[in-house]
């Protein structure tokens, strides 16, 4: 990996830290922003910051993510019940982190 890219990787962590803090981006995107950046920098990326796969890891297959979201709206009012308290239970650890890797790079 370049310093260039390297520098281009930690910039896209940052942002989507910040938006996940902020609250530009929900909980499931943001931190899957996180999680792909942490993987693209490879050894490069810092350590500690698991909580994000954990809680990707977390979600049951059955829930629907991204367009698969555009079904009936009870439907998805059922899965999103069962999303809110996951969110609810991962939310402070990844406030914490998403925080701490804003505030490292930038």
């Amino acid at each position: 990996m370049t310093p260039e890219q390297l520098t281009a990787r930690k910039r896209r962590l940052a942002s989507s830290a910040r938006a996940l803090v902020t609250g530009d981006l929900g909980l499931v995107p943001a931190s899957r922003n996180i999680s792909q950046a942490l993987r693209v920098m490879e050894n490069e990326a810092p350590a500690g910051y698991e909580v994000f796969e954990q809680f990707h890891d977390a979600i049951p297959k059955d829930i629907p993510l991204g367009i698969a979201r555009l079904r009936p709206i009870e439907l998805l009012l059922n899965f999103d019940a069962r999303l809110v308290e996951l969110e609810a239970r991962f939310r402070p650890a990844l406030l914490r982190a998403s925080m701490a890797l804003a505030e490292t790079y930038g």
